[in-house]
Protein backbone atom coordinates (compact mmCIF):
# COMPACT_ATOMS: atom_id res chain seq x y z
CA UNK A 1 0.00 0.00 0.00
CA UNK A 2 1.82 2.73 -1.22
CA UNK A 3 1.72 5.97 1.40
CA UNK A 4 -0.19 9.39 0.82
CA UNK A 5 1.91 12.54 0.73
CA UNK A 6 0.49 16.16 0.65
CA UNK A 7 2.79 19.06 -0.90
CA UNK A 8 0.86 22.12 -0.27
CA UNK A 9 2.81 25.34 -2.13
CA UNK A 10 1.55 28.33 -2.73
CA UNK A 11 1.64 28.72 -6.63
CA UNK A 12 3.34 26.50 -9.40
CA UNK A 13 4.47 29.68 -10.93
CA UNK A 14 7.88 30.18 -12.42
CA UNK A 15 9.58 30.35 -9.19
CA UNK A 16 12.80 28.71 -7.46
CA UNK A 17 10.81 26.53 -4.78
CA UNK A 18 8.46 25.83 -7.50
CA UNK A 19 10.85 24.33 -9.55
CA UNK A 20 11.89 21.99 -6.66
CA UNK A 21 8.53 21.05 -6.40
CA UNK A 22 8.45 20.34 -10.05
CA UNK A 23 11.49 17.28 -9.74
CA UNK A 24 9.69 16.01 -6.62
CA UNK A 25 6.70 15.62 -7.48
CA UNK A 26 8.10 13.67 -10.59
CA UNK A 27 10.89 11.54 -8.29
CA UNK A 28 8.74 10.95 -4.90
CA UNK A 29 5.85 10.31 -7.17
CA UNK A 30 7.59 6.87 -7.94
CA UNK A 31 7.17 5.87 -4.57
CA UNK A 32 4.17 7.77 -2.75
CA UNK A 33 0.80 8.34 -3.78
CA UNK A 34 1.05 12.53 -4.16
CA UNK A 35 -1.21 15.74 -4.39
CA UNK A 36 -0.10 18.98 -4.91
CA UNK A 37 -2.15 21.67 -2.90
CA UNK A 38 -2.15 25.36 -4.16
CA UNK A 39 -3.68 28.32 -3.22
CA UNK A 40 -3.63 29.96 -6.30
CA UNK A 41 -4.36 28.54 -10.03
CA UNK A 42 -1.03 30.05 -11.53
CA UNK A 43 0.24 26.95 -12.97
CA UNK A 44 4.02 26.92 -14.53
CA UNK A 45 5.81 23.77 -14.76
CA UNK A 46 4.64 20.44 -15.67
CA UNK A 47 2.52 18.42 -13.32
CA UNK A 48 3.45 14.51 -14.48
CA UNK A 49 0.31 12.33 -14.69
CA UNK A 50 -0.59 10.16 -11.50
CA UNK A 51 -0.46 13.61 -9.35
CA UNK A 52 -3.51 14.71 -7.86
CA UNK A 53 -4.24 18.67 -7.63
CA UNK A 54 -6.12 20.13 -5.13
CA UNK A 55 -6.93 23.70 -4.79
CA UNK A 56 -7.14 25.02 -0.97
CA UNK A 57 -7.94 28.40 -2.40
CA UNK A 58 -7.72 30.41 -5.22
CA UNK A 59 -6.12 33.92 -4.26
CA UNK A 60 -6.55 36.85 -6.32
CA UNK A 61 -2.54 38.21 -7.36
CA UNK A 62 -1.56 40.91 -4.75
CA UNK A 63 -3.94 39.75 -2.03
CA UNK A 64 -3.75 42.31 1.23
CA UNK A 65 -1.51 41.06 3.98
CA UNK A 66 -4.21 41.37 6.18
CA UNK A 67 -6.86 39.00 4.43
CA UNK A 68 -3.82 36.78 4.11
CA UNK A 69 -3.26 36.77 8.01
CA UNK A 70 -7.22 36.51 8.57
CA UNK A 71 -7.50 33.39 6.41
CA UNK A 72 -5.02 31.16 8.00
CA UNK A 73 -7.38 29.22 10.67
CA UNK A 74 -9.95 29.30 8.30
CA UNK A 75 -7.46 27.36 5.28
CA UNK A 76 -6.03 25.45 8.22
CA UNK A 77 -9.31 23.91 9.00
CA UNK A 78 -9.79 23.37 5.38
CA UNK A 79 -6.72 21.85 4.72
CA UNK A 80 -7.38 19.24 7.84
CA UNK A 81 -10.91 18.28 6.79
CA UNK A 82 -8.77 17.76 3.17
CA UNK A 83 -6.10 15.53 4.59
CA UNK A 84 -8.94 13.29 6.86
CA UNK A 85 -10.81 12.76 3.65
CA UNK A 86 -7.64 11.69 1.43
CA UNK A 87 -6.22 10.19 4.21
CA UNK A 88 -2.98 11.92 3.67
CA UNK A 89 0.05 10.00 5.68
CA UNK A 90 2.59 13.24 6.28
CA UNK A 91 2.22 16.90 4.76
CA UNK A 92 5.68 17.98 3.32
CA UNK A 93 5.44 22.14 2.46
CA UNK A 94 6.92 24.24 0.91
CA UNK A 95 6.85 28.30 1.55
CA UNK A 96 5.98 30.64 4.18
CA UNK A 97 2.17 30.77 4.28
CA UNK A 98 1.72 27.07 3.11
CA UNK A 99 4.03 26.06 6.46
CA UNK A 100 1.62 28.13 9.14
CA UNK A 101 -1.41 26.37 7.72
CA UNK A 102 0.11 22.98 7.68
CA UNK A 103 1.21 23.39 11.60
CA UNK A 104 -2.16 25.40 12.26
CA UNK A 105 -3.84 22.18 11.03
CA UNK A 106 -1.39 19.96 13.05
CA UNK A 107 -2.55 21.52 16.16
CA UNK A 108 -6.26 21.58 15.02
CA UNK A 109 -5.90 17.78 15.18
CA UNK A 110 -4.45 16.97 11.55
CA UNK A 111 -3.18 13.22 12.68
CA UNK A 112 0.18 13.33 10.50
CA UNK A 113 3.54 14.35 10.74
CA UNK A 114 4.42 17.36 9.08
CA UNK A 115 7.39 18.43 7.66
CA UNK A 116 7.84 22.39 6.85
CA UNK A 117 10.65 23.80 4.05
CA UNK A 118 11.93 26.96 4.63
CA UNK A 119 13.09 28.40 1.00
CA UNK A 120 14.85 31.71 2.31
CA UNK A 121 16.23 33.47 5.17
CA UNK A 122 13.28 35.33 6.60
CA UNK A 123 15.66 37.38 8.94
CA UNK A 124 16.62 39.00 6.00
CA UNK A 125 13.36 39.47 4.35
CA UNK A 126 11.37 40.58 7.63
CA UNK A 127 13.80 42.91 8.80
CA UNK A 128 12.23 45.65 9.25
CA UNK A 129 9.27 47.34 11.75
CA UNK A 130 6.52 47.03 9.39
CA UNK A 131 3.31 45.21 10.43
CA UNK A 132 3.73 42.78 7.95
CA UNK A 133 7.47 42.14 9.27
CA UNK A 134 6.52 41.92 12.83
CA UNK A 135 3.36 39.23 11.57
CA UNK A 136 5.74 36.87 9.94
CA UNK A 137 7.99 36.97 12.63
CA UNK A 138 5.84 35.78 15.12
CA UNK A 139 4.71 33.13 13.22
CA UNK A 140 7.98 31.83 12.47
CA UNK A 141 8.71 31.93 16.36
CA UNK A 142 5.51 30.57 17.17
CA UNK A 143 4.60 27.96 14.67
CA UNK A 144 7.68 26.63 12.65
CA UNK A 145 9.26 24.85 16.09
CA UNK A 146 5.91 22.79 16.56
CA UNK A 147 6.24 21.16 12.69
CA UNK A 148 7.92 17.48 13.13
CA UNK A 149 10.94 18.93 11.39
CA UNK A 150 12.12 21.50 9.49
CA UNK A 151 14.13 21.23 5.74
CA UNK A 152 15.99 24.67 4.68
CA UNK A 153 18.26 24.43 1.69
CA UNK A 154 21.08 25.80 3.12
CA UNK A 155 23.66 26.23 5.88
CA UNK A 156 23.14 29.54 5.78
CA UNK A 157 19.00 29.50 6.10
CA UNK A 158 19.43 27.59 9.13
CA UNK A 159 21.52 29.19 10.45
CA UNK A 160 19.25 32.30 10.33
CA UNK A 161 16.37 30.18 11.28
CA UNK A 162 18.91 29.48 14.80
CA UNK A 163 19.97 33.09 14.88
CA UNK A 164 17.24 35.24 14.39
CA UNK A 165 14.34 33.18 15.56
CA UNK A 166 15.42 30.99 18.23
CA UNK A 167 15.10 27.56 16.87
CA UNK A 168 17.00 24.65 17.72
CA UNK A 169 19.04 23.53 15.09
CA UNK A 170 18.46 19.58 16.20
CA UNK A 171 15.03 20.90 14.94
CA UNK A 172 16.30 21.90 11.25
CA UNK A 173 17.81 19.42 8.58
CA UNK A 174 19.30 20.69 5.72
CA UNK A 175 18.78 19.66 2.05
CA UNK A 176 20.30 21.45 -1.36
CA UNK A 177 17.85 22.09 -3.96
CA UNK A 178 17.84 18.94 -6.69
CA UNK A 179 18.71 19.33 -10.10
CA UNK A 180 18.19 18.19 -13.37
CA UNK A 181 21.47 18.02 -14.79
CA UNK A 182 20.72 15.46 -17.83
CA UNK A 183 17.98 18.11 -19.07
CA UNK A 184 20.11 21.19 -18.32
CA UNK A 185 22.70 19.69 -20.20
CA UNK A 186 20.18 18.61 -23.34
CA UNK A 187 19.02 22.54 -23.61
CA UNK A 188 22.11 24.11 -23.03
CA UNK A 189 23.47 21.86 -26.03
CA UNK A 190 21.19 24.46 -28.26
CA UNK A 191 23.32 26.92 -27.56
CA UNK A 192 22.11 30.29 -29.08
CA UNK A 193 24.35 31.63 -31.63
CA UNK A 194 26.00 35.17 -31.12
CA UNK A 195 27.91 36.58 -33.93
CA UNK A 196 28.42 39.73 -33.28
CA UNK A 197 29.11 39.86 -29.52
CA UNK A 198 32.35 39.38 -28.85
CA UNK A 199 32.48 38.99 -24.80
CA UNK A 200 29.34 38.69 -23.21
CA UNK A 201 28.25 38.62 -19.36
CA UNK A 202 25.28 37.09 -18.70
CA UNK A 203 22.13 37.07 -15.59
CA UNK A 204 19.13 35.65 -14.53
CA UNK A 205 16.53 36.33 -12.16
CA UNK A 206 13.62 38.37 -11.38
CA UNK A 207 13.66 42.11 -11.89
CA UNK A 208 13.25 43.27 -8.47
CA UNK A 209 15.75 45.63 -5.70
CA UNK A 210 16.67 42.44 -4.50
CA UNK A 211 18.41 41.07 -7.60
CA UNK A 212 20.28 44.48 -8.01
CA UNK A 213 20.14 44.60 -11.49
CA UNK A 214 20.14 48.36 -11.08
CA UNK A 215 23.50 48.07 -9.51
CA UNK A 216 25.10 45.52 -11.68
CA UNK A 217 23.73 47.33 -14.94
CA UNK A 218 25.96 50.97 -13.66
CA UNK A 219 29.25 48.68 -12.81
CA UNK A 220 29.00 46.64 -16.15
CA UNK A 221 29.13 50.46 -17.97
CA UNK A 222 32.28 50.99 -15.95
CA UNK A 223 33.86 48.02 -15.22
CA UNK A 224 33.37 46.07 -18.64
CA UNK A 225 35.33 46.18 -21.77
CA UNK A 226 33.20 49.03 -24.40
CA UNK A 227 32.33 45.81 -26.68
CA UNK A 228 30.95 43.42 -23.95
CA UNK A 229 27.63 42.78 -23.46
CA UNK A 230 25.07 42.17 -20.73
CA UNK A 231 21.99 39.36 -21.21
CA UNK A 232 19.41 39.72 -18.35
CA UNK A 233 17.26 36.25 -18.26
CA UNK A 234 13.93 37.32 -16.30
CA UNK A 235 10.62 38.90 -15.73
CA UNK A 236 9.69 41.26 -13.38
CA UNK A 237 7.76 44.31 -11.41
CA UNK A 238 11.04 46.65 -11.73
CA UNK A 239 11.54 46.14 -15.34
CA UNK A 240 10.96 49.75 -16.49
CA UNK A 241 12.97 50.90 -14.08
CA UNK A 242 15.58 48.29 -15.09
CA UNK A 243 15.12 49.39 -18.54
CA UNK A 244 15.45 53.11 -17.51
CA UNK A 245 18.85 52.65 -15.70
CA UNK A 246 20.01 50.57 -19.21
CA UNK A 247 19.28 54.02 -21.05
CA UNK A 248 20.85 56.31 -17.75
CA UNK A 249 24.29 54.38 -18.43
CA UNK A 250 24.38 54.67 -21.81
CA UNK A 251 24.25 51.23 -22.50
CA UNK A 252 20.88 51.15 -24.40
CA UNK A 253 23.07 48.68 -27.14
CA UNK A 254 24.57 46.21 -24.99
CA UNK A 255 22.68 45.77 -22.26
CA UNK A 256 19.50 43.26 -23.37
CA UNK A 257 16.63 42.51 -21.36
CA UNK A 258 15.75 39.18 -23.07
CA UNK A 259 12.31 38.40 -20.36
CA UNK A 260 11.66 35.24 -19.46
CA UNK A 261 12.96 32.12 -21.44
CA UNK A 262 11.68 28.81 -21.79
CA UNK A 263 15.34 27.67 -22.54
CA UNK A 264 17.53 30.38 -20.19
CA UNK A 265 20.59 27.06 -20.74
CA UNK A 266 21.58 27.46 -24.43
CA UNK A 267 22.22 31.61 -23.31
CA UNK A 268 24.24 30.25 -20.26
CA UNK A 269 26.37 28.11 -22.59
CA UNK A 270 27.08 30.81 -25.29
CA UNK A 271 28.21 33.55 -22.36
CA UNK A 272 31.39 33.93 -21.03
CA UNK A 273 30.90 34.78 -17.35
CA UNK A 274 27.99 34.31 -15.39
CA UNK A 275 26.88 37.70 -13.00
CA UNK A 276 25.36 37.01 -9.34
CA UNK A 277 24.13 40.64 -7.84
CA UNK A 278 21.64 39.51 -4.97
CA UNK A 279 21.53 41.02 -2.10
CA UNK A 280 19.65 37.87 -0.12
CA UNK A 281 18.64 34.56 -1.12
CA UNK A 282 17.86 31.21 0.37
CA UNK A 283 19.41 29.04 -2.43
CA UNK A 284 20.38 30.55 -5.70
CA UNK A 285 19.44 27.74 -8.29
CA UNK A 286 21.03 30.00 -11.18
CA UNK A 287 24.51 29.66 -9.64
CA UNK A 288 24.04 25.83 -9.80
CA UNK A 289 22.74 26.27 -13.50
CA UNK A 290 25.56 28.09 -14.45
CA UNK A 291 28.18 26.03 -13.18
CA UNK A 292 25.89 23.16 -14.91
CA UNK A 293 26.71 25.20 -18.17
CA UNK A 294 30.46 25.57 -17.42
CA UNK A 295 30.29 29.20 -17.07
CA UNK A 296 32.89 31.05 -14.75
CA UNK A 297 31.04 33.11 -12.22
CA UNK A 298 31.22 36.26 -10.24
CA UNK A 299 28.77 36.08 -7.31
CA UNK A 300 27.72 38.38 -4.22
CA UNK A 301 28.50 36.29 -0.64
CA UNK A 302 24.86 37.19 -0.07
CA UNK A 303 22.62 35.00 3.27
CA UNK A 304 22.51 32.78 1.73
CA UNK A 305 23.64 29.93 -0.64
CA UNK A 306 26.20 31.53 -2.69
CA UNK A 307 29.33 30.68 -0.62
CA UNK A 308 27.92 26.91 0.08
CA UNK A 309 27.47 26.54 -3.66
CA UNK A 310 30.56 28.19 -4.88
CA UNK A 311 33.42 26.58 -2.25
CA UNK A 312 33.64 29.16 0.30
CA UNK A 313 33.33 28.06 4.50
CA UNK A 314 29.92 27.76 5.13
CA UNK A 315 30.34 29.47 9.02
CA UNK A 316 27.93 32.77 8.38
CA UNK A 317 29.64 33.78 11.43
CA UNK A 318 32.58 34.79 9.14
CA UNK A 319 31.56 38.04 7.50
CA UNK A 320 33.36 38.16 4.04
CA UNK A 321 35.08 41.59 3.65
CA UNK A 322 37.28 41.50 0.60
CA UNK A 323 36.84 40.49 -2.89
CA UNK A 324 38.30 36.79 -2.90
CA UNK A 325 38.71 33.80 -5.48
CA UNK A 326 37.28 30.70 -4.23
CA UNK A 327 37.29 26.85 -5.31
CA UNK A 328 34.54 27.74 -8.03
CA UNK A 329 34.01 31.22 -8.28
CA UNK A 330 34.97 34.66 -7.26
CA UNK A 331 32.87 36.40 -4.35
CA UNK A 332 32.65 39.91 -3.17
CA UNK A 333 30.93 41.19 0.00
CA UNK A 334 27.08 41.63 -1.19
CA UNK A 335 25.63 45.16 -1.08
CA UNK A 336 29.72 46.89 -1.63
CA UNK A 337 29.49 48.53 -4.57
CA UNK A 338 33.56 48.83 -5.34
CA UNK A 339 34.28 45.65 -4.42
CA UNK A 340 31.70 44.31 -6.86
CA UNK A 341 33.42 46.39 -9.58
CA UNK A 342 36.85 44.83 -8.40
CA UNK A 343 35.46 40.95 -8.81
CA UNK A 344 34.10 41.88 -12.45
CA UNK A 345 37.32 43.74 -13.59
CA UNK A 346 39.48 40.71 -12.50
CA UNK A 347 37.18 38.55 -13.80
CA UNK A 348 37.48 40.08 -16.96
CA UNK A 349 41.02 40.40 -17.10
CA UNK A 350 42.26 37.01 -15.84
CA UNK A 351 41.54 34.71 -18.54
CA UNK A 352 43.50 32.04 -17.24
CA UNK A 353 41.18 31.75 -14.24
CA UNK A 354 38.04 31.68 -16.50
CA UNK A 355 39.39 29.17 -18.61
CA UNK A 356 39.95 26.97 -14.74
CA UNK A 357 36.61 27.22 -13.76
CA UNK A 358 34.63 26.11 -17.51
CA UNK A 359 36.68 23.49 -16.35
CA UNK A 360 35.60 22.03 -12.72
CA UNK A 361 32.00 24.11 -12.39
CA UNK A 362 29.99 21.34 -14.84
CA UNK A 363 31.95 18.93 -12.21
CA UNK A 364 30.62 21.14 -9.20
CA UNK A 365 27.42 21.05 -10.51
CA UNK A 366 27.17 17.29 -9.82
CA UNK A 367 27.37 17.60 -6.17
CA UNK A 368 23.51 18.59 -7.10
CA UNK A 369 22.02 16.29 -9.20
CA UNK A 370 18.61 15.33 -8.01
CA UNK A 371 19.00 11.37 -7.80
CA UNK A 372 21.42 11.97 -4.58
CA UNK A 373 19.09 14.75 -3.25
CA UNK A 374 15.98 13.35 -3.57
CA UNK A 375 17.39 10.21 -1.87
CA UNK A 376 17.61 12.78 1.29
CA UNK A 377 13.85 13.81 1.05
CA UNK A 378 13.18 9.93 0.94
CA UNK A 379 15.34 9.08 3.92
CA UNK A 380 13.47 11.94 5.74
CA UNK A 381 9.99 11.45 4.88
CA UNK A 382 10.44 7.50 5.61
CA UNK A 383 11.87 8.44 8.99
CA UNK A 384 8.49 10.14 10.30
CA UNK A 385 5.89 8.47 7.83
CA UNK A 386 6.84 5.37 9.89
CA UNK A 387 6.66 6.80 13.75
Amino acid sequence: MRKRVAIPIYSFGPGGAERVVSILLEELGKRYDITLVLMNDNIFYRIPPGVDIYFLERSRPFEAGIIKLLKLPWLAWKYRRFCKRKKIDLTLSFMNRPNYIAVLAKLLGLGHPVIISERGTPGSYYDDASAYSVVSRFLICKLYPLSDMIVCNSYGARWDLNRNFGIELSRIEVIYNPFDLKRIEKMAAERYPRDDEPFVWVSVGRLDRKKNFEEMIELFSLAAGKEDFLWIIGEGIDRERIAKKIEECGVSGRVKLLGRKENPFRYLAAADIFLFASTTEGFPNVLVEALACSLPVVSSDCLSGPREILGFSSDYDIVLEEVKKVEYAILFPAGEKEMMREAMEEARRDSQWREKMRSVAARRARDFDKGEIVKHFEELIERFIHE
